[in-house]
Protein backbone atom coordinates (compact mmCIF):
# COMPACT_ATOMS: atom_id res chain seq x y z
CA UNK A 1 0.00 0.00 0.00
CA UNK A 2 2.60 2.45 0.88
CA UNK A 3 3.94 1.84 -2.58
CA UNK A 4 1.18 3.31 -4.50
CA UNK A 5 1.14 6.23 -2.46
CA UNK A 6 4.51 7.01 -3.62
CA UNK A 7 3.45 6.26 -7.44
CA UNK A 8 0.27 8.94 -6.69
CA UNK A 9 2.81 11.59 -5.39
CA UNK A 10 5.41 11.01 -8.07
CA UNK A 11 2.49 11.16 -10.89
CA UNK A 12 0.78 14.89 -9.10
CA UNK A 13 4.10 16.07 -9.39
CA UNK A 14 4.95 15.16 -12.49
CA UNK A 15 1.63 16.72 -13.82
CA UNK A 16 2.09 19.67 -11.65
CA UNK A 17 5.13 20.28 -13.89
CA UNK A 18 3.48 19.89 -17.15
CA UNK A 19 1.50 22.95 -17.58
CA UNK A 20 3.09 25.64 -20.08
CA UNK A 21 5.68 27.98 -18.24
CA UNK A 22 7.87 30.15 -20.11
CA UNK A 23 11.14 31.44 -18.94
CA UNK A 24 11.76 34.21 -16.35
CA UNK A 25 12.64 37.15 -19.34
CA UNK A 26 9.28 36.77 -20.54
CA UNK A 27 6.82 38.86 -19.30
CA UNK A 28 4.13 41.82 -19.89
CA UNK A 29 5.77 45.34 -20.63
CA UNK A 30 8.43 43.48 -21.75
CA UNK A 31 10.91 44.90 -24.07
CA UNK A 32 12.46 43.18 -27.25
CA UNK A 33 15.58 43.87 -28.82
CA UNK A 34 14.68 45.47 -32.36
CA UNK A 35 16.12 43.87 -36.34
CA UNK A 36 17.01 40.57 -34.15
CA UNK A 37 15.37 37.36 -34.39
CA UNK A 38 13.56 36.50 -31.08
CA UNK A 39 14.47 33.20 -28.61
CA UNK A 40 11.60 32.36 -26.72
CA UNK A 41 11.85 29.51 -24.40
CA UNK A 42 10.27 27.62 -21.85
CA UNK A 43 8.62 24.40 -19.97
CA UNK A 44 5.77 22.38 -20.83
CA UNK A 45 4.24 18.31 -21.66
CA UNK A 46 6.52 16.87 -23.45
CA UNK A 47 5.65 15.98 -26.81
CA UNK A 48 3.26 18.79 -27.31
CA UNK A 49 3.18 21.41 -29.74
CA UNK A 50 4.00 25.21 -28.56
CA UNK A 51 3.37 27.93 -31.28
CA UNK A 52 3.99 31.20 -30.41
CA UNK A 53 2.50 34.60 -32.13
CA UNK A 54 3.60 38.09 -32.18
CA UNK A 55 2.28 40.58 -33.92
CA UNK A 56 1.80 38.73 -38.05
CA UNK A 57 4.62 36.45 -37.19
CA UNK A 58 3.64 32.67 -35.93
CA UNK A 59 6.59 29.95 -35.10
CA UNK A 60 5.44 26.52 -33.43
CA UNK A 61 7.91 23.69 -32.02
CA UNK A 62 7.26 20.52 -29.87
CA UNK A 63 8.08 20.42 -26.22
CA UNK A 64 11.29 17.66 -25.80
CA UNK A 65 11.43 15.00 -23.45
CA UNK A 66 12.90 16.84 -20.90
CA UNK A 67 9.91 19.34 -20.94
CA UNK A 68 11.93 22.23 -22.27
CA UNK A 69 10.81 24.15 -25.72
CA UNK A 70 12.75 26.64 -27.83
CA UNK A 71 11.96 28.40 -30.99
CA UNK A 72 13.02 31.54 -32.67
CA UNK A 73 10.53 34.49 -34.01
CA UNK A 74 12.00 36.48 -36.81
CA UNK A 75 13.71 39.86 -36.28
CA UNK A 76 11.43 42.62 -36.44
CA UNK A 77 11.35 46.73 -36.45
CA UNK A 78 10.36 48.81 -33.67
CA UNK A 79 7.02 49.41 -33.20
CA UNK A 80 5.45 52.16 -31.71
CA UNK A 81 1.81 50.17 -31.18
CA UNK A 82 1.75 47.33 -28.25
CA UNK A 83 1.67 43.83 -29.19
CA UNK A 84 0.46 40.98 -27.52
CA UNK A 85 2.59 37.88 -27.36
CA UNK A 86 0.52 34.54 -27.66
CA UNK A 87 1.52 31.08 -26.52
CA UNK A 88 -0.74 28.14 -26.68
CA UNK A 89 0.42 24.40 -26.06
CA UNK A 90 -2.84 22.00 -25.70
CA UNK A 91 -5.66 23.58 -23.75
CA UNK A 92 -2.61 25.96 -21.70
CA UNK A 93 -2.35 29.52 -23.06
CA UNK A 94 -0.31 32.44 -22.12
CA UNK A 95 -1.13 36.18 -23.52
CA UNK A 96 1.92 38.62 -22.17
CA UNK A 97 0.48 42.51 -23.22
CA UNK A 98 2.20 45.61 -23.84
Amino acid sequence: MRWWSIVCGLLLCVTAQARLQLAAPFASQMLLQRNQPIHVWGKGSPQQSVQVSLGKHKATTQVAADSGWSLYLPAMPASTQPLSMYVVSGNDSVVLTD
